[in-house]
């Protein structure tokens, strides 16, 4: 009987088709739930953007010795941070603050780009979807009413929530 040099085949065995089958398997069962939970990583990013911008106003009231708001539209997927204008006090004539990544207007367009898929499900702050801070960090409903419980934003995406919490005695701001 004579045998074959293993150089010259040109052919795979049935066990090593098997073995082949089984090793990308696990590869996928592995990379599968990473792939299908691209949204939730998404969510999770835009509440730490989000929990980031509230921080900005705050600070920026403090610095600024001016109010700022953060203003939540949940029908069309926005907030935007505003800032007081020092020449004309007030809530009426506050402005857009300047985006620090783009120097254009604070305005924040969830579910679309690399928030595809992530809406505001909710914002309450004293009733109100608006956030307001004084001159000491002090958090507001947006119409000069101190917050008497913690406000809220819950960010919702690919079955999962992440909440940004504003604290009402503090100001001080965190991601649930």
């Amino acid at each position: 009987m004579t045998t074959t040099p293993l150089k010259a085949r040109k052919a795979f065995t049935l066990i090593e088709l098997i073995v082949a089958i089984v090793i990308m398997a696990i590869v996928a069962a592995v990379a599968a739930p990473g792939l299908m939970s691209n949204t939730n990583t998404r969510v999770y990013h835009a509440a730490h953007d989000l929990a980031i911008h509230i921080k900005l106003a705050r600070d920026l009231a403090v610095a600024t010795q001016c109010h700022t708001w953060v203003d939540f539209d949940t029908a069309l997927e926005t907030y935007s941070v505003y800032i007081e204008d020092p020449d004309n006090p007030g809530r009426g004539n506050r402005v857009y603050a300047t985006h620090p990544a783009d120097g254009g207007d604070f305005t924040v367009q969830l579910d679309s780009g690399s928030y595809a898929g992530v809406t505001i499900q909710s914002a309450s702050f004293g009733g109100r979807a608006e956030v307001e801070f004084d001159w000491s960090g002090t958090p507001y409903n947006g119409l000069a009413a101190a917050l008497t419980s913690d406000g809220t934003v819950v960010l919702a995406g690919g079955g999962q929530t992440r909440t940004v919490r504003v604290v009402a005695e503090t100001g001080y701001v965190q991601e649930d």
